[in-house]
């Protein structure tokens, strides 16, 4: 009611919008059936199950897992000595707190695409400037091109934790109807975390094959050090083009859901059983859709899925033909006829 109150609606939608809710959970009740990889079964399902998929496999791609965890070491070849590197990667971690904080706030006034967009887009660019500057001024004296290399990382940072972080757990639950989110969140997290341990995992064998040069060193161990943190620029254009796939990806795959209903996200994803089909129409619009389910019963009766037709009282049953008996009639009657 607060919400619709803020909007300046009054407590009439408030009351339809939560009929509606009801009748959903209705329907999403008869919908559920306990068969395994329900989830894969249909095609707007499919559509969800690729879309969390997706959004998962490319976050990680992104590297926030490779900047942080290498970090300190990414520091220390950039100019950084003693506990700087340290305290630099806390501070950096510290401030993924505030900045999601900052997405959680903002994330619903404009949008989980634009966010997505705008956080890739800025992840990408600073990718490409740090694998450009760690190239140009490793090993050299240049304070100013080794302090904007440690900018880029913090740069990343910024796009990362305001416009990705928190949004991606928004976006791969709210995408599931009620009766499958479980089993579509778990499916998207099981992806996240395994590309995470692939990130990880293979982020030193990938270190130690891709190279950029070769450096001479007092000694081995200093040789090894010095391979990894050149290796390590080169490594970025392993994420950057990946980044660069998911801008596209987002844009023509991930339908946008700010402030929208579980309902419209259905009807979005092309479900068939909703119940809000009228979301969005004018009153005359609704008006004729009553009018027209009306004129498709007998007598006003609505037909039931077992091709029944029903009177008011739920006494009375008619036989009727298999091709009347369309249960979506029976959707848009009903719950129109709740909304008048």
């Amino acid at each position: 009611m607060r919400l619709h109150a803020r909007n300046g609606e009054s407590g009439h939608e408030a009351l339809e919008e939560y009929d509606l809710m009801q009748q959903q959970h209705e329907a999403d009740k008869r919908l559920l059936q306990h068969r395994s990889f329900e989830i894969f079964r249909t095609k707007p399902n499919r559509h969800r199950a690729l879309v969390s998929a997706l959004l998962m496999i490319f976050n990680q791609f992104l590297g926030v897992y490779v900047l942080a965890n290498y970090g300190v070491l990414i520091y220390t070849s950039l100019g950084m000595k003693g506990n700087v590197p340290l305290l630099l990667n806390a501070c950096w971690t510290t401030l993924t707190i505030v900045l999601n904080t900052l997405c959680a706030f903002f994330v619903d006034r404009y949008g989980r695409k634009r966010f997505l967009l705008i956080g890739t887009v800025g992840c990408c660019v600073a990718l490409i400037f740090e694998a450009a500057l760690t190239a140009t001024y490793y090993d050299t004296n240049n304070d100013a091109g080794l302090a904007a290399a440690v900018f880029f990382v913090w740069f990343y940072l910024l796009f990362w934790s305001t416009f990705m972080d928190a949004t991606q757990f928004v976006y791969v639950s709210e995408i599931w109807p009620n009766h499958l989110r479980s089993q579509g969140t778990a499916w998207g997290m099981a992806w996240f975390f395994l590309t995470s341990e692939v990130t990880l995992v293979a982020a030193p064998i990938a270190l130690n094959n891709v190279g950029w040069k070769y450096v001479q060193a007092e000694n081995a161990h200093h040789k090894v050090i010095i391979l990894l943190l050149i290796h390590l620029s080169r490594f970025y254009l392993v994420l950057i083009c990946p980044s660069v796939v998911y801008i596209f990806v987002i844009c023509y795959l991930f339908p946008e859901t700010r402030q929208l209903t579980l309902e419209d996200i259905g009807n979005k994803f092309g479900d068939k059983h909703v119940v809000a089909q009228w979301s969005g129409i004018s009153e005359e619009e609704m008006q004729e859709i009553t009018d027209n389910a009306i004129e498709l019963t007998i007598d006003g009766q609505v037909p039931d899925d077992d091709g029944l037709i029903r009177s008011e009282n739920g006494l009375e049953a008619k036989k009727r033909s298999r091709n009347d008996s369309d249960s979506s009639r029976k959707t848009v009657f009903d719950s129109t006829r709740q909304m008048a």
